[in-house]
């Protein structure tokens, strides 16, 4: 799934948007949208952080339901905290329902798409024209190789910062913000190993693309979420 250096520059894509609405006002509600835009992916119970549409685990991409989320906290609507947690949930559900499926495709000995890993054996890699064994794509993690090469450029083109400030909950009871220290820690690592790279050289994720789609996100959580 998206990693936190990737869900950062998409916050920091919508941001502008969300201070010309008025929606975000200020240095701490920055920090509250940026804060919740991260808080879903601390815990290793991601089934119930991210309301995703299944909880069955032979289903390789169990995708988040927003609305679901929405539906619980209805006093968070267009508050900072509500906004940051609903559009990880959104960068989320995008990414695998349009932007993956786009650029990857995992399938079966007939290439027909699969959603359960015991049916996945082949890997179309549609930016570079190639098909690979599941079990390649898989056991050697090629994926979060691009990532960690894909993180660089972000961090390169956003200028991210990591010094977040301590939010209270407003009430979300699946997460725990007082793990924002750790979070900063796990994206510091990542961050380290970006800059240790000695190859830019993807394998299964053209920069490009995913660089753009992150562009337009923000377009199309303004349009489903905030200007109807």
């Amino acid at each position: 799934m998206p990693g936190y250096i990737l869900h950062m520059a998409a916050a920091y894509e919508l941001l502008p948007l969300l201070k010309e609405r008025g929606l975000i006002n200020g240095p701490e509600e920055e920090n509250d949208f940026n804060v919740s835009n991260l808080i879903p992916d601390s815990t290793d119970h991601k089934s119930r952080t991210h309301y995703r549409h299944t909880d069955d685990k032979s289903i390789l991409f169990r995708v988040p339901q927003p609305w679901r989320f929405q539906e619980a906290y209805p006093q968070l609507n267009l508050t900072p905290c509500g906004l940051g947690y609903l559009y990880h949930l959104y960068t989320d559900q995008i990414f695998y329902n349009d932007y993956f499926n786009r650029h990857i495709r995992i399938t079966d000995d007939d290439l027909k798409l699969q959603v359960r890993k015991k049916q996945m054996t082949k890997v179309i890699l549609k930016d570079f024209n190639r098909i690979i064994s599941y079990q390649e794509y898989y056991e050697k993690r090629l994926i979060y190789d691009d990532y960690t090469i894909i993180n660089a450029l972000l961090e390169e083109k956003y200028k991210l910062n990591y010094d977040f400030l301590p939010v209270r909950n407003p009430g979300i009871k699946e997460v725990d913000y007082g793990r924002i220290s750790e979070i900063r820690d796990q994206i510091l690592y990542y961050s380290d190993l970006s800059r240790k790279l000695t190859s830019h050289k993807t394998t299964v994720l053209s920069p490009e693309p995913l660089l753009q789609f992150i562009e337009t996100l923000p377009a199309r959580f303004l349009l489903e979420y905030i200007d109807t």
